[in-house]
């Protein structure tokens, strides 16, 4: 699994991964290192989850960069209002347990290690699907360089789309996904959300750390759980 704690982005071009810069150190701009928050969902009155809370907890041992939160509906009456606020903000019926919540994604209805490892993997990647040549996908890249040092769980992911048809095809899928039409590129997937196109980094820049943001907070220190 590449982590960008690696501190290099990787082109993935016809399924060939191709190290394309190290990045700097960070800036004044990005001093703050965020972590990203994935609330468990469980009800420990029918399954503890006792396997998969380890195994989530083992994943961001080694993927630095997140902060996790265990809540057992069995414990806390609230919880369930807030599953139930969850579930009807993305039209699903219902939210199967043992669930997980982060970075606008609903992962339920958990029942292996390795599923759970595999979905978290999906959540914590931003792939930009771009095209050798484009000056905004140029820029694009460079911007996330700057600032993936302060997202050490986010991987960052690039797919090339012209000469690619795998990749290009990928692309069309997401976009019809989302039900948007990409007039130009690069086009990020991210947080469940898709950003077309890269203008510069005072508006679609600050558009995109804000979302990061917003699904994460400021890392404290040897702190991976929360209760």
């Amino acid at each position: 699994m590449l982590l960008l704690s690696d501190k290099r982005l990787l082109l993935i071009v016809t399924g060939m991964l191709v190290q394309i810069g190290a990045f700097s150190g960070p800036t004044d701009a990005q001093e703050t290192t965020q972590c990203f928050s994935l609330e468990f969902f469980y009800d420990s009155s029918v399954d503890d989850s006792a396997e998969l809370r380890s195994a989530l907890s083992e994943f961001a041992e080694e993927r630095t960069g997140l902060i996790l939160h265990f809540r057992d509906l069995n414990q806390d009456e609230q919880l369930k209002l807030r599953i139930d606020d969850i579930s009807r903000h993305f039209g699903m019926q219902e939210i199967k347990l043992p669930a997980i919540y982060g970075l606008k994604y609903v992962v339920d209805g958990l029942q292996t290690r390795e599923q759970l490892e595999r979905r978290l993997d999906e959540v914590l990647t931003m792939t930009a699907y771009v095209r050798n040549g484009c000056p905004h996908c140029r820029d694009a890249k460079a911007f996330l360089g700057m600032y993936a040092v302060r997202y050490p769980a986010l991987e960052i992911v690039f797919k090339e789309v012209i000469t690619s048809q795998e990749n290009q095809q990928e692309m069309q899928s997401v976009v019809r996904r989302y039900r948007q039409q990409a007039v130009s590129l690069p086009v990020l997937h991210y947080c469940n959300s898709l950003t077309v196109g890269f203008d510069r980094e005072e508006t679609t820049g600050k558009r995109v750390l804000q979302t990061l943001d917003y699904w994460s907070r400021a890392c404290t220190p040897k702190k991976k759980t929360d209760p």
